[in-house]
């Protein structure tokens, strides 16, 4: 709740500081030409990642690349679509295939390590340390 807050104070006050200089008209309809702006990339370029993944799994390959691409550029049509020059900004980067590209990096990077922590967490928790497991004479069932 606390980022929400400290992001919407930022949006505001760099909206203010835009306002100073091309004026409140300009600042305004700028905030609003990110609304079709943003549907549009979200239309075209969803339709291409769309078709993308489509290839990939018409060819056997794994989706990955194309599906983390496509949510990348619905996140960043979706960021230009909200009010605030900050959000226009991040939005337009996930947009571009080169700043999508280090976005992908990035987020692939996290959601590796985290996988691999959990992988080894749950490895850890059932592990028997102590060593106090014993075998079990094996029990004969009827035929």
């Amino acid at each position: 709740m606390l980022a929400l807050i400290c992001w919407l104070v930022v949006e505001i006050f760099v909206a203010i500081l835009v306002a100073h200089v091309i004026g409140a008209l300009l600042t305004v309809l700028l905030l609003l030409a990110g609304l079709p702006l943003g549907a549009w990339a979200i239309r075209s370029e969803g339709r291409l990642a769309w078709r993308r993944l489509s290839d990939s799994l018409a060819a056997g390959r794994p989706p990955g690349y194309p599906v983390l691409n496509g949510a990348l550029v619905v996140a960043g049509g979706a960021l230009v679509m909200i009010p605030g020059f900050v959000t226009d900004v991040l939005g337009v980067c996930l947009l571009l295939p080169p700043t999508r590209r280090l976005a992908r990096g990035l987020l692939v990077a996290h959601l590796q390590s985290r996988l691999l922590r959990r992988a080894t967490e749950s490895r850890r928790a059932r592990a028997d340390v102590d060593s106090t497991a014993t075998d079990i004479a094996p029990t004969r069932l009827p035929r």
